[in-house]
């Protein structure tokens, strides 16, 4: 909910999904590497179907199980995996769902209607960014994922469980991959739809200067306060070299090619 110069959802939806999370993710990434510099945000990459790329994560050494996750890095109560533990703010849920722990459907349905290599073929194949940025962002894409890891990454709080960020970080390397080939800010929403916050040159929320402020009652003490002069628009994020990073697939990517170095940020 937001009042101001921008009224509807800035993030879904409409063309600005795509560069509000590239923003979103670059500046997770970024307060990471303030902390340990060698810190990347990884992708999942669940194109290439559920048992090569998918699966795996689910163990406590890696993005934790399904269900109430009671072990692992992310399990609510401190362990040897993190002495921190990792509980989040019922505050911070947008239907508390009780306590404390993170939370996810009991199993991953990676049956009929998940994504495969095709289907991300397909909407890499688009001609259009009006085309292409929907095949992206709905099922069997990007929606499906959330709600088939449901819990809360079935809410509009999905960033509540860290697997979130390995999503988006997929769903932006394949509109960096769609980029390659439909470069520039021609090829980022020409039909200027959206309205306020989707266009090209159009400041997104929160990022925006104080133009538009969020109506959800209690939450504004619970976000950051952005100055005046942070102010983004998606055509400041439309080339992710300059902001900064690439992805290892990129033809032009200087990340080292083995696991045995630590990345280039």
């Amino acid at each position: 909910g937001l009042t101001g110069a921008q009224t509807s959802d800035g993030a879904h939806g409409s063309p600005a999904f795509l560069p509000w999370h590239r923003e979103y993710l670059k500046r997770l990434e970024q307060a990471l590497q303030a902390v340990d510099p060698r810190v990347t945000i990884p992708y999942w990459n669940w194109g290439l179907g559920p048992l090569s790329e998918t699966t795996a994560l689910f163990q406590d050494d890696r993005m934790g199980p399904m269900g109430s996750i009671t072990s692992g890095y992310f399990a609510e109560l401190p362990s040897a995996f993190n002495p921190l533990g990792w509980p989040v703010r019922p505050d911070l849920r947008q239907f508390p769902v009780g306590g404390t722990a993170l939370r996810r459907n009991s199993t991953l349905n990676t049956g009929p209607g998940w994504p495969t290599a095709t289907t991300v073929g397909n909407t890499l194949a688009q001609s259009a960014f009006h085309l292409f940025r929907p095949s992206l962002e709905h099922s069997p894409h990007h929606n499906r994922i959330h709600g088939r890891v449901g819990g809360d990454m079935g809410q509009m709080t999905s960033p509540n469980d860290p697997i979130f960020f390995l999503h988006h970080c997929q769903v932006d390397r394949l509109w960096a991959k769609w980029q390659q080939d439909h470069p520039g800010s021609a090829n980022y929403n020409p039909l200027a739809a959206g309205g306020q916050g989707h266009r090209l040159t159009d400041w997104m929320w929160p990022w925006d200067g104080g133009d538009s402020q969020t109506t959800i009652t209690g939450i504004t003490g619970l976000i950051p306060q952005f100055p005046v002069t942070d102010r983004v628009a998606p055509i400041n994020v439309l080339d992710h070299h300059v902001l900064g990073y690439c992805y290892d697939d990129e033809p032009d990517c200087p990340c080292p090619p083995s696991d045995d170095q630590p990345p280039v940020p």
